[in-house]
């Protein structure tokens, strides 16, 4: 016998055929974004949820789901730009945004490098969190100055992160002129 089990989608369905259709109560701006929250709906779930709420009278009047198009606007304060790069120069700021305490020793810094462009990403050491972008670059290049530019933006001295990345991007760092292999190695830097 095949289990089927509930999609986030069916369960936003399920939540409206149990409500009493009779009850007069509705939701307001920050009930649909708790609801939606909890659910960890898509765009596309949030507009049909919004769609359902707003037919059957569910929605207190100015209730929008077009909020959601915008949620990265409160991440961007702490992003800045200069020249070709973007980078995170508040890393604190953006881990506030997620809740959750920010010790520099749980996480390394992942700097990946490719033929057009270079991408630090930071990692928590458990996994137990998403990661975290803090530099990216289409036009800089797999070279020393590159990679100790991308340092200096996001400011690697401040937090002394464990850095991890390809041996020709970690030679590169250390100051040899190119490594070979391209293999993951964690090293402390």
């Amino acid at each position: 016998m095949e289990t089927h089990y509930p999609t986030r989608t069916n369960l936003a369905q399920i939540f409206l055929l149990m409500r009493d259709p009779n009850q007069s109560e509705v939701f307001s701006q920050s009930e649909l974004n708790d609801l939606v929250r909890y659910l960890g709906l898509s765009k596309d779930g949030v507009e049909w949820l919004w769609s359902r709420l707003k037919n059957k009278n569910l929605l207190t009047p100015g209730t929008l789901f077009s909020w959601y198009w915008h949620l990265e606007k409160e991440f961007t304060q702490c992003f800045s730009k200069q020249g070709n790069i973007v980078f995170c120069n508040d890393v604190q700021g953006l881990k506030k945004y997620f809740d959750t305490e920010y010790d520099p020793s749980e996480w390394c810094l992942f700097i990946d490098s490719f033929k057009t462009g270079l991408k630090a990403v930071l990692l928590h050491n458990g996994n137990s969190f998403a990661s975290l972008p803090l530099g990216h670059s289409v036009h800089l290049e797999e070279n020393y100055n590159d990679f100790s530019m991308i340092l200096e933006k996001i400011n690697y001295q401040e937090h002394r992160w464990t850095v991890c990345g390809y041996f020709k991007m970690l030679t590169m760092l250390l100051g040899q002129q190119a490594g070979y292999t391209k293999f993951l190695c964690l090293l402390c830097l």
